[in-house]
C-alpha cells in the first residue's frame, strides 16, 4: 500500500532587503526633526526595519527613550515606507546626528546597513547688527543700509530689514512706499556663508 503523498512549498530567500532613510536629508540643519522615515526594498518581503541614530559630541546611541554607550537598534513602525518617531526630546542644539536604517525579511536575511545620514540640529538664531547707519546720528540722506551677519553653527540664508517711519513709527516701508499694518521685511544681498555682510538699497 502506498501512503498518500504530502507537498510542501517553500521558496528560497538569500538576498537582504536594501533600507534608505529619505527624511532628515543628508547634510541639512533643522530645528526640530519629529520622525525619521525612509524606505525598504525586499524580492520577497521586509518584515522589520530598524534605525540607529548617534550623537556626534559623545558618540552615543539612541534607544528609542534614552542615550546609551552601547551600540544599539531601535524598530521602527512599518516596512516600506517605515517611519520612527521615538525620537529625542528635546533634540540637543549645535549638534551634527548620524542615522542608519537596516531591514529584516521574512526569511530572516538582515541587511547590513549602508552609509548613514548626518543632520544637524541648530536652534539657535543668527546675530545681526547694522552698520549704517549710525544709531542716534541725523542724515540729510541715506542711500544704502548695510551691516553684519553670523551664525555659530549654520550657513546664514539671508538677511531680511524692516524700515518703519512716522508718528509711533506705524508704518513700514514696502519696496515702492510706507504703508501701515504689517510690519514690511525687505530683503537684502548678502555675502558670505555662516557670517558675512549684508545691504539694501
Amino acid at each position: 500500500n502506498v501512503g498518500a503523498i504530502s507537498t510542501r512549498t517553500f521558496s528560497v530567500d538569500t538576498a537582504a532587503p536594501v533600507s534608505s532613510v529619505t527624511f532628515p536629508s543628508n547634510g541639512t540643519p533643522y530645528t526640530a526633526v519629529g520622525t525619521i522615515s525612509g524606505t525598504a526594498v525586499d524580492d520577497v518581503n521586509t518584515t522589520l526595519v530598524e534605525v540607529q541614530l548617534q550623537r556626534q559630541d559623545d558618540a552615543r546611541y539612541w534607544t528609542g527613550s534614552a542615550w546609551m554607550v552601547a551600540s544599539t537598534w531601535a524598530a521602527a513602525a512599518s516596512s516600506n515606507p517605515w517611519t520612527f518617531t521615538a525620537v529625542p526630546g528635546p533634540w540637543s542644539s549645535a549638534v551634527t546626528y548620524r542615522v542608519w536604517a537596516r531591514g529584516r525579511d521574512a526569511a530572516a536575511n538582515l541587511e547590513s546597513p549602508g552609509a548613514y545620514v548626518a543632520f544637524s540640529m541648530d536652534t539657535q538664531a543668527a546675530t545681526t547688527q547694522i552698520t549704517t547707519p549710525v544709531h542716534g546720528v541725523a542724515r540729510s540722506a541715506l542711500a544704502t543700509i548695510s551691516g553684519a551677519v553670523g551664525d555659530n553653527y549654520s550657513r546664514v540664508d539671508g538677511v531680511q530689514v524692516a524700515i518703519a517711519s512716522g508718528p509711533g513709527f506705524s508704518t513700514s516701508w514696502n519696496g515702492a512706499a510706507y504703508v501701515g499694518g504689517a510690519e514690511q521685511w525687505n530683503g537684502t544681498t548678502f555675502v558670505g556663508d555662516s557670517s558675512g555682510t549684508w545691504t539694501y538699497s
